[in-house]
């Protein structure tokens, strides 16, 4: 049986618990009222979800952006950043367990932003998240990541690859 729907909540930490407690309500009320969020109610909510999509693509123009901006120079630099991202995405979906390790030259909170979202998902909410840097990785990882940019571009084919 999937272990998933095995899993029992982690008890709230107390901490939790008075971050969302609503003014006047005693730490009981509080506890029962967070227990009570249904296991298939996702972490997000619409506009948070909204806003997550939005990541992605503000994600890949930074990318693309910067490539343009350094001729390629910080290509190595972004695709590690991508593929860390891409790596932990992966993790999340197949619910292995995943470590950050802080990165001494993550330029954009943008990845920042990625990350702190993707740690409140579901893993039944995360299948489908690494491949929308499946494209990006392919323009950053080319041999010549800025020869390929402007080629992709010339053709009218970026935003198709772009999204996988």
């Amino acid at each position: 049986m999937n272990d998933f729907l095995d899993r029992r909540p982690a008890p709230l930490a107390d901490a939790v618990i008075a971050a969302g407690a609503l003014p006047g309500e005693s730490w009981e009320q509080a506890r029962e009222r967070l227990r009570a969020v249904p296991d298939n109610q996702s972490a997000l909510t619409g506009r948070e979800w909204k806003r997550f999509v939005h990541l992605i693509d503000d994600i890949q123009r930074v990318c693309i952006k910067c490539l343009h901006d350094t001729k390629g120079r910080d290509a190595q630099l972004l695709l590690n950043q991508v593929q860390n991202l891409f790596e932990y995405c992966c993790a999340l979906s197949e619910g292995r367990a995943v470590e950050l390790v802080p990165l001494d030259k993550l330029r954009y909170g943008l990845f920042d932003e990625a990350y702190a979202v993707l740690s409140s998902l579901k893993p039944d909410e995360t299948e489908w998240l690494p491949e929308c840097f499946i494209g990006l990785l392919d323009v950053l990882g080319h041999p010549d990541p800025y020869e390929n940019l402007l080629s992709l571009e010339a053709e009218g084919l970026l935003k198709m690859v772009l999204n996988g």
